[in-house]
Protein backbone atom coordinates (compact mmCIF):
# COMPACT_ATOMS: atom_id res chain seq x y z
CA UNK A 1 0.00 0.00 0.00
CA UNK A 2 2.83 2.41 0.85
CA UNK A 3 4.38 1.86 -2.60
CA UNK A 4 1.04 2.53 -4.31
CA UNK A 5 0.48 5.72 -2.32
CA UNK A 6 4.00 6.91 -3.05
CA UNK A 7 3.48 6.30 -6.78
CA UNK A 8 0.17 8.18 -6.82
CA UNK A 9 1.67 11.12 -4.95
CA UNK A 10 4.82 11.17 -7.08
CA UNK A 11 2.66 11.29 -10.21
CA UNK A 12 0.66 14.20 -8.81
CA UNK A 13 3.79 16.12 -7.88
CA UNK A 14 5.30 15.53 -11.34
CA UNK A 15 2.09 16.84 -12.94
CA UNK A 16 2.32 19.95 -10.82
CA UNK A 17 5.89 20.55 -11.96
CA UNK A 18 5.09 20.03 -15.64
CA UNK A 19 2.16 22.46 -15.47
CA UNK A 20 4.19 25.17 -13.77
CA UNK A 21 2.57 24.99 -10.35
CA UNK A 22 5.71 23.84 -8.56
CA UNK A 23 6.24 27.36 -7.23
CA UNK A 24 3.30 27.34 -4.81
CA UNK A 25 4.65 29.13 -1.73
CA UNK A 26 3.81 27.31 1.49
CA UNK A 27 5.71 29.77 3.67
CA UNK A 28 3.31 31.95 5.67
CA UNK A 29 0.43 30.56 3.63
CA UNK A 30 -3.19 30.59 4.80
CA UNK A 31 -6.17 28.27 4.76
CA UNK A 32 -7.77 30.25 1.93
CA UNK A 33 -4.65 30.01 -0.24
CA UNK A 34 -4.29 26.27 0.38
CA UNK A 35 -7.93 25.65 -0.50
CA UNK A 36 -7.82 27.93 -3.54
CA UNK A 37 -4.85 25.95 -4.84
CA UNK A 38 -6.91 22.76 -4.69
CA UNK A 39 -9.98 24.48 -6.16
CA UNK A 40 -8.32 26.11 -9.15
CA UNK A 41 -5.53 23.66 -9.89
CA UNK A 42 -7.68 20.60 -9.28
CA UNK A 43 -5.93 17.28 -9.66
CA UNK A 44 -2.62 18.98 -10.45
CA UNK A 45 -2.12 20.27 -6.91
CA UNK A 46 -4.21 18.28 -4.46
CA UNK A 47 -4.89 17.96 -0.77
CA UNK A 48 -2.52 14.99 -0.82
CA UNK A 49 0.23 17.30 -2.06
CA UNK A 50 -0.44 19.61 0.86
CA UNK A 51 -0.33 16.72 3.32
CA UNK A 52 2.90 15.36 1.85
CA UNK A 53 4.53 18.78 1.87
CA UNK A 54 3.90 19.28 5.58
CA UNK A 55 4.96 15.72 6.40
CA UNK A 56 8.22 16.43 4.56
CA UNK A 57 8.75 19.70 6.43
CA UNK A 58 8.10 17.94 9.74
CA UNK A 59 10.76 15.40 8.79
CA UNK A 60 13.21 18.15 7.80
CA UNK A 61 12.74 20.41 10.82
CA UNK A 62 11.54 18.10 13.57
CA UNK A 63 13.47 14.87 13.05
CA UNK A 64 16.44 16.36 11.20
CA UNK A 65 18.13 19.73 10.84
CA UNK A 66 17.33 21.89 13.88
CA UNK A 67 15.38 19.02 15.50
CA UNK A 68 12.68 21.23 16.96
CA UNK A 69 11.05 18.38 18.94
CA UNK A 70 7.69 20.00 18.20
CA UNK A 71 5.97 16.89 16.82
CA UNK A 72 5.80 13.65 18.79
CA UNK A 73 4.36 11.41 16.09
CA UNK A 74 2.75 11.54 12.66
CA UNK A 75 -0.18 9.45 11.47
CA UNK A 76 0.67 6.60 9.09
CA UNK A 77 -2.81 6.97 7.55
CA UNK A 78 -2.85 10.75 7.02
CA UNK A 79 -1.70 10.65 3.41
CA UNK A 80 -4.19 7.92 2.53
CA UNK A 81 -6.97 10.03 4.07
CA UNK A 82 -5.95 13.02 1.96
CA UNK A 83 -5.86 10.93 -1.22
CA UNK A 84 -9.31 9.48 -0.45
CA UNK A 85 -10.64 13.00 0.10
CA UNK A 86 -9.21 14.12 -3.25
CA UNK A 87 -10.80 11.19 -5.05
CA UNK A 88 -14.17 11.99 -3.52
CA UNK A 89 -14.06 15.24 -5.44
CA UNK A 90 -16.40 17.26 -3.21
CA UNK A 91 -15.65 19.97 -0.68
CA UNK A 92 -16.24 18.43 2.74
CA UNK A 93 -16.31 21.54 4.95
CA UNK A 94 -14.64 24.67 6.24
CA UNK A 95 -11.26 22.96 6.60
CA UNK A 96 -11.35 20.82 3.46
CA UNK A 97 -7.87 19.52 2.67
CA UNK A 98 -6.16 21.45 5.47
CA UNK A 99 -3.45 19.54 7.39
CA UNK A 100 -3.54 20.08 11.14
CA UNK A 101 -1.62 18.93 14.21
CA UNK A 102 -3.27 18.36 17.58
CA UNK A 103 -1.84 18.36 21.07
CA UNK A 104 -0.77 15.01 22.53
CA UNK A 105 -3.55 15.03 25.14
CA UNK A 106 -6.34 14.89 22.53
CA UNK A 107 -7.58 11.42 21.58
CA UNK A 108 -7.84 10.12 18.03
CA UNK A 109 -8.87 6.68 16.83
CA UNK A 110 -8.12 4.56 13.78
CA UNK A 111 -5.19 6.65 12.55
CA UNK A 112 -2.27 4.96 14.30
CA UNK A 113 -1.80 7.77 16.81
CA UNK A 114 -1.55 7.41 20.58
CA UNK A 115 -2.62 10.17 22.99
CA UNK A 116 -0.18 10.12 25.91
CA UNK A 117 -0.13 13.69 27.29
CA UNK A 118 3.62 13.72 26.71
CA UNK A 119 4.15 10.94 29.25
CA UNK A 120 5.72 7.48 29.07
CA UNK A 121 3.12 6.37 31.61
CA UNK A 122 0.50 6.30 28.84
CA UNK A 123 2.74 5.12 26.02
CA UNK A 124 0.83 2.89 23.61
CA UNK A 125 -2.54 4.29 24.69
CA UNK A 126 -5.07 3.60 21.93
CA UNK A 127 -8.25 5.65 22.26
CA UNK A 128 -11.57 3.85 21.60
CA UNK A 129 -12.95 6.85 19.70
CA UNK A 130 -12.06 10.28 18.41
CA UNK A 131 -12.43 13.15 20.85
CA UNK A 132 -15.42 15.35 19.97
CA UNK A 133 -12.97 18.01 18.80
CA UNK A 134 -11.36 15.56 16.37
CA UNK A 135 -14.77 14.44 15.12
CA UNK A 136 -15.55 18.06 14.30
CA UNK A 137 -12.19 18.57 12.59
CA UNK A 138 -12.62 15.49 10.41
CA UNK A 139 -16.22 16.44 9.56
CA UNK A 140 -14.92 19.84 8.43
CA UNK A 141 -12.43 18.12 6.11
CA UNK A 142 -9.21 18.63 8.07
CA UNK A 143 -6.44 16.04 7.76
CA UNK A 144 -4.95 15.22 11.17
CA UNK A 145 -1.23 14.75 10.48
CA UNK A 146 -0.17 13.87 14.00
CA UNK A 147 0.35 14.85 17.62
CA UNK A 148 2.23 17.97 18.66
CA UNK A 149 4.60 17.85 21.60
CA UNK A 150 3.47 19.21 24.97
CA UNK A 151 4.71 19.70 28.49
CA UNK A 152 4.05 16.42 30.28
CA UNK A 153 0.56 16.28 31.76
CA UNK A 154 0.09 19.92 30.70
CA UNK A 155 2.34 21.15 33.53
CA UNK A 156 0.78 18.88 36.16
CA UNK A 157 3.65 16.41 36.51
CA UNK A 158 5.14 18.15 39.52
CA UNK A 159 4.73 21.27 41.62
CA UNK A 160 8.37 21.36 42.64
CA UNK A 161 11.11 23.18 40.77
CA UNK A 162 13.71 21.02 39.03
CA UNK A 163 16.27 21.32 36.28
CA UNK A 164 14.17 19.90 33.46
CA UNK A 165 10.52 20.09 34.40
CA UNK A 166 8.33 23.13 34.21
CA UNK A 167 6.44 23.79 37.43
CA UNK A 168 3.59 25.98 38.61
CA UNK A 169 4.96 28.85 40.69
CA UNK A 170 2.66 31.72 41.69
CA UNK A 171 1.06 33.38 38.68
CA UNK A 172 3.22 36.48 38.94
CA UNK A 173 6.38 34.45 38.37
CA UNK A 174 4.89 32.07 35.84
CA UNK A 175 7.19 33.31 33.07
CA UNK A 176 10.35 32.55 35.06
CA UNK A 177 10.06 28.78 34.79
CA UNK A 178 12.49 26.16 33.64
CA UNK A 179 12.47 24.40 30.28
CA UNK A 180 9.02 22.90 29.52
CA UNK A 181 9.79 19.24 28.94
CA UNK A 182 7.99 16.14 27.70
CA UNK A 183 9.16 12.62 28.44
CA UNK A 184 7.93 11.49 25.00
CA UNK A 185 9.09 14.45 22.97
CA UNK A 186 11.79 16.24 24.91
CA UNK A 187 11.92 20.04 25.01
CA UNK A 188 10.12 21.75 22.14
CA UNK A 189 12.53 24.35 20.78
CA UNK A 190 11.71 27.91 19.87
CA UNK A 191 12.12 28.00 16.05
CA UNK A 192 13.30 31.62 16.22
CA UNK A 193 15.86 31.03 18.98
CA UNK A 194 16.95 27.40 18.92
CA UNK A 195 18.73 27.63 22.25
CA UNK A 196 15.48 28.62 23.96
CA UNK A 197 12.40 26.51 24.69
CA UNK A 198 8.85 27.28 23.61
CA UNK A 199 7.13 27.87 26.92
CA UNK A 200 3.56 26.90 27.76
CA UNK A 201 2.07 23.42 27.90
CA UNK A 202 1.07 23.63 24.20
CA UNK A 203 4.70 24.25 23.28
CA UNK A 204 4.72 21.87 20.32
CA UNK A 205 1.56 23.30 18.78
CA UNK A 206 2.96 26.81 18.96
CA UNK A 207 6.36 25.82 17.62
CA UNK A 208 4.96 23.95 14.60
CA UNK A 209 2.86 26.90 13.47
CA UNK A 210 5.70 29.38 14.04
CA UNK A 211 8.08 27.20 12.00
CA UNK A 212 5.61 26.73 9.12
CA UNK A 213 5.54 23.00 9.79
CA UNK A 214 1.73 23.20 9.74
CA UNK A 215 -0.77 25.93 8.83
CA UNK A 216 -2.87 25.49 11.97
CA UNK A 217 -2.61 23.47 15.19
CA UNK A 218 -4.66 22.76 18.30
CA UNK A 219 -3.50 23.47 21.84
CA UNK A 220 -5.35 23.35 25.13
CA UNK A 221 -5.76 25.52 28.21
CA UNK A 222 -5.71 23.23 31.23
CA UNK A 223 -6.44 25.71 34.00
CA UNK A 224 -4.26 27.76 36.37
CA UNK A 225 -3.61 30.49 33.85
CA UNK A 226 -4.89 34.05 33.81
CA UNK A 227 -8.19 32.61 32.61
CA UNK A 228 -8.85 29.63 34.85
CA UNK A 229 -10.76 27.05 32.85
CA UNK A 230 -10.39 24.08 30.52
CA UNK A 231 -10.69 24.78 26.82
CA UNK A 232 -9.42 24.08 23.31
CA UNK A 233 -7.25 26.74 21.68
CA UNK A 234 -6.70 26.86 17.90
CA UNK A 235 -3.36 28.32 16.81
CA UNK A 236 -2.59 29.85 13.44
CA UNK A 237 -0.56 32.53 11.70
CA UNK A 238 -3.57 34.76 10.99
CA UNK A 239 -6.69 35.76 12.89
CA UNK A 240 -8.78 34.63 9.91
CA UNK A 241 -7.34 31.10 10.07
CA UNK A 242 -7.94 30.83 13.81
CA UNK A 243 -11.52 32.07 13.35
CA UNK A 244 -12.08 29.43 10.65
CA UNK A 245 -10.84 26.60 12.87
CA UNK A 246 -12.81 27.88 15.87
CA UNK A 247 -16.00 27.95 13.82
CA UNK A 248 -15.37 24.39 12.64
CA UNK A 249 -14.83 22.91 16.11
CA UNK A 250 -17.40 24.86 18.14
CA UNK A 251 -20.69 23.17 18.95
CA UNK A 252 -22.69 21.02 21.32
CA UNK A 253 -20.96 17.87 22.51
CA UNK A 254 -23.60 15.27 23.50
CA UNK A 255 -21.22 13.91 26.15
CA UNK A 256 -20.72 17.37 27.69
CA UNK A 257 -23.98 18.84 29.04
CA UNK A 258 -22.17 22.08 29.91
CA UNK A 259 -21.86 22.85 26.19
CA UNK A 260 -25.60 22.53 25.51
CA UNK A 261 -26.54 26.20 25.71
CA UNK A 262 -23.25 27.66 24.52
CA UNK A 263 -23.74 30.00 21.54
CA UNK A 264 -21.91 29.10 18.34
CA UNK A 265 -21.45 32.26 16.27
CA UNK A 266 -20.06 32.23 12.75
CA UNK A 267 -16.60 33.27 13.85
CA UNK A 268 -15.18 33.60 10.34
CA UNK A 269 -18.05 35.89 9.31
CA UNK A 270 -17.63 37.93 12.49
CA UNK A 271 -13.96 38.39 11.66
CA UNK A 272 -14.72 39.41 8.06
CA UNK A 273 -17.20 41.99 9.31
CA UNK A 274 -14.66 43.72 11.55
CA UNK A 275 -13.37 47.11 10.52
CA UNK A 276 -9.74 47.59 9.57
CA UNK A 277 -7.12 47.12 12.27
CA UNK A 278 -5.04 49.98 10.86
CA UNK A 279 -6.22 52.43 13.50
CA UNK A 280 -6.12 50.05 16.43
CA UNK A 281 -3.49 50.89 19.06
CA UNK A 282 -1.95 48.09 21.10
CA UNK A 283 -0.09 49.27 24.18
CA UNK A 284 1.74 48.15 27.29
CA UNK A 285 2.44 50.05 30.46
CA UNK A 286 5.93 51.44 31.04
CA UNK A 287 5.42 50.65 34.69
CA UNK A 288 4.80 46.98 33.91
CA UNK A 289 7.91 46.48 31.80
CA UNK A 290 11.24 48.24 32.26
CA UNK A 291 12.06 49.14 28.66
CA UNK A 292 15.68 50.01 29.47
CA UNK A 293 16.35 46.43 30.54
CA UNK A 294 14.34 44.58 27.89
CA UNK A 295 16.12 44.17 24.54
CA UNK A 296 12.89 43.46 22.67
CA UNK A 297 11.00 46.46 24.04
CA UNK A 298 14.01 48.75 23.67
CA UNK A 299 13.96 48.26 19.88
CA UNK A 300 10.35 49.43 19.57
CA UNK A 301 10.16 53.13 18.64
CA UNK A 302 8.14 55.39 20.89
CA UNK A 303 5.41 57.16 18.87
CA UNK A 304 4.78 60.90 19.10
CA UNK A 305 2.39 62.04 21.85
CA UNK A 306 -1.21 61.24 21.08
CA UNK A 307 -3.50 64.11 20.13
CA UNK A 308 -6.37 62.19 21.61
CA UNK A 309 -8.26 63.79 24.52
CA UNK A 310 -7.50 60.64 26.50
CA UNK A 311 -4.34 62.13 27.99
CA UNK A 312 -4.10 59.49 30.69
CA UNK A 313 -3.20 56.92 28.02
CA UNK A 314 -0.15 58.86 26.88
CA UNK A 315 1.92 56.94 29.44
CA UNK A 316 1.43 53.89 27.21
CA UNK A 317 3.64 53.08 24.26
CA UNK A 318 2.72 51.26 21.09
CA UNK A 319 4.18 47.81 20.65
CA UNK A 320 3.43 44.42 19.23
CA UNK A 321 1.01 42.32 21.26
CA UNK A 322 2.92 40.07 23.64
CA UNK A 323 1.05 36.77 23.60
Amino acid sequence: MRIVLSFVLASAVQAAVSCGFDTFNYTETTIDKLQDAIKFIGEVLTGANHAQHYLDVIDQLNHNGPRLNAVIETSPTALAQAIAQDRNGTRSGLLHGIPILIKDNIATSGDGLTACAGSFAMEGNIAPRDAFLVQKLRAAGAIVLGHANMVEWANWRTLSKSVDWRYHPPLLTMFHTNSPRSARGGIAKNPYVLTAPTTGSSSGSGSTVAANMIPVAIGTETGLWFVVDMRIDPMGRTVADVARVLEAIAGFDPTDPASKDAPVPEYSQTYNALTSFKNVRVAISKEAHDITKNQFLRRIPTPPPSRSPNAKYESLILCFALL
